[in-house]
């Protein structure tokens, strides 16, 4: 519980969350060259990006709303050990947030003459750091929903919003094996934005969810 005068998790979760979705198109208006359709928000970060330190802000804002969703998701899934696992989950993928916020694209990874580069082994370190924290974050999180699920269900949540959890799971696996296998193609930067809306939107929704359960007073326990 938050002391009064401070911010809950999920309000955090909640504000971190929307700083993110709004420093996406602040950072776009900065880059008139850029295509939100076809390339990835982390270009917009990129050394070569004008508008970098608007979306490196975004990143840092996405994980402590992503942290404070894992918090809120510990305090609100006190029973079985299943949505604590996934909460612990929540909290690894914001704090890998960090490190993919400060460590820089190089350039566009969606568009050819990067993703060439990219495929050649030529791009910088912090290029590749980001790349590969980013591939992390996105598995953790996925892997945050199954066990997460399961927590809802055993603190009284609704079985329907189990059943979706499971689902942005599945899907999230879906998206992640096409982006290492045949690409996103011309809508790569679209795809993503959904993906991601949808994989770290998920525990955001699920801490608020699960807060109007606690503050309703429904049955806490084994789901039947």
């Amino acid at each position: 519980m938050s002391t009064p005068g401070t911010p809950s998790p999920s309000r955090l979760a909640v504000s971190g969350f929307a700083a993110f979705a709004l420093s996406i198109p602040l950072a776009g208006a900065f880059h008139p060259d850029y295509s939100h359709v076809r390339e990835g928000i982390s270009a917009l970060a990129a050394t070569d990006s004008p508008a970098a330190p608007i979306m490196i802000a975004g990143f840092l804002a996405l994980a402590l709303g992503t942290v404070a969703a894992g918090v809120a998701l510990w305090v609100r899934l006190p029973v079985g050990v299943a949505g604590r696992i996934g909460a612990v989950l929540v909290v690894l993928a914001g704090l890998g947030m960090v490190v993919v916020g400060l460590n820089q694209q190089d350039c566009s990874e969606l568009i050819g003459a990067c993703a060439a580069a990219e495929a050649a082994g030529t791009l910088s370190d912090h290029h590749v750091v980001h790349q590969l924290a980013s591939l992390a974050v996105f598995l953790v999180l996925v892997i945050a929903m199954f066990p997460s699920a399961h927590g809802l269900r055993r603190n009284g949540g609704p079985a329907g919003v189990a059943v979706a959890t499971r689902l942005v799971g599945v899907v999230g696996l879906l998206v992640i094996a096409a982006m290492m296998t045949v690409g996103l193609g011309d809508f790569g930067g679209l795809v993503q934005r959904l993906f991601i809306a949808l994989l770290f939107g998920a525990p955001v929704v699920l801490a608020c969810l699960q807060r109007t359960v606690a503050a309703t007073g429904a049955p806490v326990g084994r789901s039947r």
